[in-house]
């Protein structure tokens, strides 16, 4: 089931999460301990609790009264205007989001059908070791490698005098991001990124995310290869990020091998680093609490006990319409019990004048509670 409380839930947890996460990759040790892949796995959870917002009937039910929600619920139900024009002005910031996401797509892939491309034997030669549909294309108009589209991915790479090694290890990187089908996932945060544009931290995180990506690539690669070759591609690595910095005219999909900051490029180096003195590794113990915590994260669901308007009862009523109630948690018959239906559709049951909890649907029609008054907010029944 899902309901306005389990989406409002949702969103709460994507947001506190999306929070930790930049103060975490901010910790330089534990992402040199962990990797950038627990971080991403977080970041994972966290999505995939947001897109499933369900509420499970058992549910524990964290009642909060917060009183000033009534007066907020009421008003958006006097004034469903208000609401409709919350939903577009969202709907219109999603779609701006989206709109200059794909234009910045669009642009991208004309330049890149205006580049000037040269054969290059050894390049191609240097490609067919990572795979024989690994699809290169040579361009003097390139100023680092990058990896563009997702359904055929290309590599694009500079037509510049370097060493077989190097190329290799540029080749390497980017062949890594396809294997990882990094298109995809950017492409997803970018969903994402459309969905939350009210979040602000989202814009920040966003290079924070393509930096995890970076460092999940350069760790996999760096797993495979000795420590010779490891200095060479922390070298080549080094060369490639500042040309990026220095050709702040570089295409914005080539955030791949290129680092767009000297930040992000000194981050990767310290990692890489690091890792000469002890590889980081995915604890077992870590990724059984991060699902744990995902699926405990479906047992609590914090609810606003908004308690009814005085008013709205009718006095005569008020003193007879619970009598045959029986209270399973007191063992007795109970007195002042009624069920609330509020505006967004939910059964709140109140005991003794006081909220309990919320009620499914399911639960109001069934024989336990069919002698129990309900009240309707705005009407009396």
């Amino acid at each position: 089931m899902i309901s306005v409380f389990s989406v409002f839930n949702a969103l709460c947890v994507y947001c506190v999460v999306m929070v930790l996460i930049i103060v975490l990759q901010r910790r330089t040790p534990l992402v040199n301990k962990y990797g950038a892949s627990i971080l991403l796995l977080i970041f994972a959870a966290a999505s995939l609790r947001l897109i499933l917002p369900i509420e499970i009937p058992f549910a524990f039910v964290v009642a909060w009264p917060w009183a000033f929600l009534g007066s907020v619920s009421r008003f958006f139900s006097a004034h469903p205007g208000v609401v409709k024009m919350m939903i577009a002005v969202w709907a219109l910031g999603a779609v701006v989001v989206l709109g200059r996401e794909v234009r910045l797509y669009c642009n991208t892939r004309k330049q890149c059908r205006d580049y000037v491309l040269v054969e290059d034997e050894r390049v191609q030669k240097i490609a067919r070791r990572f795979g024989a549909n690994l699809r290169v294309l040579v361009s003097p108009d390139v100023t680092v490698a990058f990896v563009l589209n997702g359904f055929r991915p290309t590599i694009y790479f500079p037509a510049n005098e370097i060493s077989d090694q190097e190329i290799e290890m540029m080749l390497a990187h980017e062949a890594q991001h396809v294997r990882n089908h990094d298109a995809w996932i950017k492409l997803a945060f970018v969903c994402l990124l459309s969905a939350m544009w009210w979040f602000i931290p989202m814009h920040f995180f966003r290079r924070n995310f393509e930096d995890l990506l970076e460092m999940r690539c350069d760790t996999k690669l760096m797993g495979s290869m000795s420590r010779v070759d490891r200095s060479a591609y922390m070298l080549t690595l080094t060369n490639a990020g500042k040309k990026a910095v220095e050709y702040r005219d570089a295409l914005a999909a080539g955030k791949s091998m290129a680092v767009q900051s000297k930040s992000s490029l000194k981050r990767r180096i310290d990692f890489m680093q690091a890792y000469e003195k002890e590889p980081p590794r995915m604890s077992p113990v870590a990724v059984a609490a991060i699902v744990v915590v995902f699926l405990a994260s479906y047992l609590v669901i914090i609810q606003p006990g908004l308690s009814p308007e005085v008013q709205d009862f009718d006095n005569d009523i008020r003193a007879s319409y619970s009598e045959d109630y029986d209270d399973p948690t007191n063992g007795d018959r109970a007195n002042s019990t009624f069920i609330w239906k509020d505006s967004n559709g939910g059964y709140q049951l109140f005991i003794n004048y006081e909220f309990s909890r919320y009620l499914t649907e399911a639960e109001v029609a069934s024989e336990e509670y069919q002698n129990v008054y309900i009240f309707e907010e705005g009407c009396n029944q």
